[in-house]
């Protein structure tokens, strides 16, 4: 309903005023409920994280957004590491930033980072909120198992990488590559955190996400450059 919402450019409430439930919506559509997909699954899975951090999220409540049968939400997902990967997967552009940093090992850091914070920028909030429940919460707990870590650990590894390559041909400072990374993209994601709830009130009112994003990463860099 939310993402019908979103894309209505209308309040979910005004949805369920107009529909009163999903199922109704979906009747008429012409549609019912065992036509909810793997798409459908995630997307309510992305609302019940979001909405309600990891213990909102289950199989069994996504199954019951999604208007789908518990027996079919698990033969899609067999348990919440496999769901929590997809939404991970569908939240965050992790396939497409591991294969842009692993081509980009000879272009300079003042060229790949703003296009990493860039992209972390043009996130949705609920794509916000969904990755910073994920690395918060979800990847230090018990429930994200080796499907969901691996997948996040790629990503970290493709960064690793491409920020070591830069100290070794003398591009960035040496240091540990992990502590780069929070050198380098902590400030663009602290503020796209705080941003929501500071721009209702006085700060970054009369700053741009895209400028703002630029001011950051040219802070970091200059941090960032060799002695």
């Amino acid at each position: 309903m939310a993402q019908v919402a979103a894309r209505a450019g209308v309040s979910r409430t005004t949805i369920y005023e107009m529909f009163g439930s999903r199922d109704a919506l979906l009747a008429e559509l012409g549609l019912d409920r065992q036509s909810a997909s793997a798409t459908d699954l995630v997307a309510a899975g992305i609302e019940l994280l979001a909405e309600g951090g990891l213990a909102a999220l289950s199989v069994e409540e996504a199954a019951a957004r999604a208007g789908m049968a518990r027996t079919t939400a698990y033969r899609l997902f067999p348990g919440k590491d496999a769901l929590l990967k997809e939404i991970l997967l569908t939240a965050f552009p992790i396939d497409e930033l591991v294969a842009y940093l692993d081509g980009a090992r000879d272009r300079p850091p003042e060229e790949v980072v703003p296009f990493v914070a860039h992209s972390l920028g043009s996130l949705g909030p609920t794509q916000l909120a969904v990755v910073r429940v994920m690395l918060l919460e979800a990847l230090h707990t018990e429930t994200a198992g080796t499907e969901t870590r691996g997948t996040y650990v790629r990503m970290v590894e493709a960064l690793i990488d491409y920020i070591s390559a830069q100290m070794d041909a003398g591009r960035l400072r040496p240091m540990n590559p992990a502590l780069a990374i929070k050198a380098l993209f902590g400030p663009v994601w602290i503020y796209l955190i705080v941003r929501p709830t500071w721009e209702d009130d006085l700060f970054f009112s009369d700053t741009s996400v895209g400028a703002a994003i630029d001011e950051l990463v040219a802070g970091a860099l200059r941090a960032m450059q060799p002695d």
